[in-house]
């Protein structure tokens, strides 16, 4: 077999191979929730609202209960009623500072 045909036959395996890897590293949790959405994770919209950060920003006049909800209602695409919920902070660790109010979220 000549060294073109050898690699034409191994080249399909090999790609497939390499697409299929990233996107198994990628597929949701038990718990509906695709990897680094795991802190605090999927949550109702009662633990959306209870969550710690949304407490602070409430308590702080950044949040309020309605908008927040509205929020969870845009989110929860699927009308499941859970969505992933993962906490934001900046590399240095300075997450209050900048991002004490905020989580990045998704639908479960």
């Amino acid at each position: 077999m000549s060294k073109v045909r050898r690699m034409a036959v191994a080249a399909p395996p090999l790609i497939a191979a390499a697409l299929l890897i990233p996107m198994t590293a990628a597929q949701a949790t038990p718990d509906g929730c695709v990897p680094g959405f795991s802190e605090p994770g999927a949550v109702t919209l009662q633990q959306y609202l209870a969550a710690p950060r949304h407490l602070a920003g409430l308590d702080a006049g950044m949040y309020s209960v309605l908008g927040l909800t509205a929020r969870f209602d845009v989110i929860d695409a699927d009308d499941d009623g859970v969505v992933c919920l993962k906490a934001v902070s900046s590399l240095r660790g300075n997450s209050d500072k900048n991002w004490g109010f905020i989580y990045l979220a998704d639908d479960a």
